[in-house]
């Protein structure tokens, strides 16, 4: 749904959860998350094993979980300011997850693209226990193009955002982060195997 090419073959950053089948992001259920950091969601881990009874738990819903991406917010903006997002059980029963969110950056012109999957690296069910976390960790992440020093910068290719979009997998619901950094671009970072920033399923460690 967010798959408008932008930036040509100059930007290959970033982001939309519409390319994601396992996320299958839908706008229809949008909602705005509030500008908190790490620490408004401090909770205790989810085991990252597979638990032998995670079959017989239903998938967590959309409306199960909270979605924060920790330091979003933070001032001042962060070098790196996705480095995991994290999934939290506000619910009253134990649900699993399993897969790839969506991500999606927007752009303040409509414009978006989505991260990359890391398919090396396998999807488990990991079940999520009422109050506890679990993340989603991503390499590339989104960096903060300084234009004072632009020889520290990866690119010179930047990208002027709105918003964040993130999609539980396997949910459409669809979480909107704003863009809390007013001035502040973003680079296009991209590794050697990927041509823009990547995610690694849930409860899957990166790299």
């Amino acid at each position: 749904m967010f798959r408008t090419r932008m930036w040509s073959t100059r930007l290959p950053i970033v982001l939309a959860c519409a390319a994601l089948a396992s996320a299958a992001c839908s706008s229809t259920s949008t909602t705005t998350a509030p500008s908190t950091t790490a620490a408004a969601v401090a909770s205790t881990s989810a085991s990252a094993a597979p638990s032998t009874s995670a079959a017989a738990l239903a998938q967590c819903a959309g409306a199960d979980l909270k979605v924060t991406i920790p330091g979003w917010g933070d001032q001042p903006a962060p070098a790196m300011v996705v480095g995991e997002i994290d999934f939290t059980n506000v619910s009253a029963a134990s649900c699993t997850l399993q897969g790839f969110p969506g991500v999606a950056l927007m752009t303040k012109t409509g414009e978006s693209d989505d991260f990359d999957r890391e398919t090396f690296k396998q999807p488990i069910a990991v079940t999520v226990a009422p109050g506890q976390t679990v993340s989603a960790k991503t390499s590339g992440g989104l960096g903060i193009y300084d234009p004072d020093h632009p020889d520290s910068n990866s690119t010179t290719l930047t990208v002027d955002p709105d918003r964040l979009l993130v999609t539980p997998p396997n949910t459409t619901d669809t979480v909107s982060f704003p863009w809390p950094w007013p001035g502040k671009k973003v680079q296009d970072l991209f590794g050697s195997t990927h041509l823009r920033p990547y995610v690694y399923p849930v409860g899957v460690q990166g790299n």
